[in-house]
């Protein structure tokens, strides 16, 4: 992600809200039980929510698929980089017994759909701009208001906080079709730990949801604004 630049960093937070966006909503409005909750021997591990459609599913195919294409352009065109991770996620949870067969098949469904959208040039074109990340956001605030899902909340947060720093950084931050490389990776990376282990330690620490939730939304603003802003900005200074 890091080091194919700011373009592909925006590709994958596309495709991966676009996932959960979906996949949230579809799991809230059908609500079917998970499989252990009728065969309760077949439960091999924890999991909470609906079942249908499989998020871990649509998550790996979404993603994986968007490496595949990112190896593709770079002259290495090989299927078993998306399908076998992918294939291997959809079949790890059919086996813990906390998905159907049904629901992985639905999830690879909408992970490939997600990434061939992000492939239109309609997307593509907007990947860097600010009105269409702050349409994603505003699009979803009505979900956040009405749904119980606080996931709905966590994606309209990092897409309207999204929104704010590429417009910050519209003329600090060239169009670069170049790599930062291994440094903006681990740079980018360090960013995201130190963000996500204040979430971690918020939730660990609190027996208070209201804490939790601003902790995590909170959480979400200053991702966006490492990945959208910051980073870039500093890794730009370090390649000139």
């Amino acid at each position: 992600m890091a080091t194919g630049g700011l373009k592909r960093t925006a590709q994958l937070l596309m495709v991966t809200i676009g996932v959960t966006l979906v996949v949230t909503f579809i799991k809230l409005n059908l609500a079917v039980p998970r499989p252990f909750y009728l065969y309760p021997d077949l439960q091999l591990s924890q999991a909470s929510g609906f079942s249908f459609p499989s998020g871990h599913t649509a998550t790996a195919f979404a993603v994986w698929g968007l490496v595949f294409l990112w190896f593709k352009k770079a002259g290495y065109s090989n299927l078993a980089i998306w399908w076998v991770p992918s294939l291997l996620v959809a079949m790890s949870r059919v086996y813990l017994g906390v998905h159907y067969v049904t629901d992985v098949l639905a999830g690879a469904v909408i992970g490939t759909l997600i990434v061939a959208l992000s492939q239109t040039s309609a997307f593509k074109a907007r990947l860097l701009s600010p009105l269409f990340w702050l349409a994603i956001g505003v699009a979803t605030l009505p979900l956040a208001a009405t749904q119980v899902q606080p996931v709905f909340l966590y994606c309209a947060m990092f897409a309207l906080s999204l929104a704010v720093a590429l417009f910050a950084m519209r003329n600090a931050l060239p169009d670069r079709p170049a790599p930062f490389g291994k440094r903006g990776f681990f740079v980018t990376l360090a960013g995201m730990l130190v963000i996500a282990a204040g979430m971690g330690g918020v939730a660990i620490w609190s027996n208070s949801s209201i804490e939790i939730l601003v902790a995590n939304s909170v959480g979400f603003v200053l991702l966006a604004l490492w990945l959208g802003g910051v980073a870039p900005k500093i890794l730009s200074r370090k390649t000139r």
